[in-house]
């Protein structure tokens, strides 16, 4: 044990007074030999010595460090941590709340609710003429057409042309009408567009209707509504003498809706496809739904433009498109994004009721429409 009371010289002095030579100090064993050794020595030194022989005794009063008449145990006691037991940590489980989505009004939905047509009002039992065109040139709207392209747009050569005839006289009036019409045109494009607006039409209805009950003629761009578009246009005063137009309602709107202007995500040659459908919610569906058209668009780069390729890749729209307008009416799937990360069940039960299942007997009214649509599918989520 290393004494700190004692320096290193007192230790050698004391070494060499009890042995008197070079030899280093042993002490004997024997009692009488130690009591003897011993006597010459100072106190001080003999419990050094007595420390030495005897690791187990107590040290000098001096290098204590304890202070007297304490009781260590008491100390110890008195200053112990006692240590509690740490209580159980329990998280108590809350129920989770059920996710409830909320059904936000789809982009891809008909846009064309919010396209509306003004209806004409009367005064006192009188017409009032508060109807104002649009100018093709300054894209304003005015009530008097004819007198505002004479002082603002006499440098024009349409306008010039028109005014070079005489006043009543059947040309001025085709000319002014159809500059007239082509301003409503671009003013009708625009608001098409945008997907809200009114649209100025040739004739305002009685009541203020849809925009999508109307349609631009094919051949002096006016706004008519569909039901008596065929009939105009076989009176139109702007459609070229060699034309001769075919019979029947249908193809009278497939045409006019190929010469419609053309929404921003459809290329050409695909609207040609798209609008020679029969007007009905499913063509409105496949034109506001992307995923439709690029499926569509895929469709097409791969077959090419030819009347067979062109019926197949209709009919492949249209199939999404029902499915889209089953799933709207009896599941929470408002557009074809929905169908590829949806829940599993919806889109079954949307699959089910465009294929017409009949529960109680297991079976499809159109067993291979099923497949189709997966692969459909499919093909739509990868394109």
């Amino acid at each position: 044990m290393k004494d700190t009371c004692l320096e290193d010289t007192e230790l050698y002095d004391s070494m060499t007074s009890v042995s008197g030579d070079e030899e280093e100090y042993v002490p004997d064993s024997n009692p009488d030999t130690d009591s003897d050794s011993s006597t010459d020595l100072s106190p001080r030194k003999r419990q050094f010595l007595d420390s030495l022989l005897n690791p187990g005794s107590d040290m000098p009063n001096e290098c204590d460090t304890t202070t007297p008449g304490l009781d260590t145990h008491s100390v110890t006691s008195e200053f112990s941590v006692e240590e509690e037991p740490c209580p159980e940590f329990t998280v108590e489980e809350e129920p989770c709340p059920e996710l409830t989505v909320e059904e936000e009004p789809c982009s891809s939905q008909d846009t064309s609710d919010s396209l509306v047509v003004s209806s004409h009002q009367n005064k006192n039992g009188k017409r009032s003429y508060d109807k104002r065109n649009y100018c093709f040139y300054c894209r304003k709207p005015y009530a008097k057409m004819a007198r505002h392209l004479e002082h603002v747009h006499e440098n024009k050569v349409e306008v010039a042309r028109a005014f070079s005839f005489p006043k009543k006289s059947k040309e001025r009036k085709r000319l002014l009408e159809y500059i007239r019409n082509k301003g409503n045109y671009a003013h009708n494009a625009t608001v098409m567009e945008s997907g809200k607006g009114q649209l100025v039409p040739c004739k305002r209805p009685p009541k203020e209707a849809q925009g999508t009950d109307f349609m631009h003629c094919a051949y002096c761009q006016g706004l008519f509504t569909r039901n008596v578009l065929w009939r105009h246009m076989r009176v139109c005063r702007l459609k070229p003498g060699s034309v001769n137009p075919k019979p029947g309602k249908n193809r009278v709107q497939a045409l006019c809706a190929y010469t419609a202007p053309v929404p921003s995500h459809i290329s050409r040659q695909l609207w040609k496809v798209v609008s020679a459908m029969n007007h009905d919610p499913v063509t409105e569906i496949i034109k506001n739904d992307h995923v439709i058209i690029e499926y569509g668009q895929h469709l097409l780069n791969k077959c090419g433009m030819t009347l067979k390729s062109n019926q197949c890749i209709r009919e492949k729209m249209r199939e999404l498109g029902r499915l889209l307008d089953n799933a709207r009416k009896h599941t929470r799937l408002k557009k074809m994004e929905d169908f590829i990360n949806p829940a599993i069940m919806e889109m079954v039960k949307a699959v089910k009721s465009t294929c017409g299942y009949e529960s109680s007997t297991n079976t499809f009214a159109i067993p291979s429409l099923a497949t189709k649509l997966g692969n459909a599918l499919v093909k739509s989520a990868s394109s």
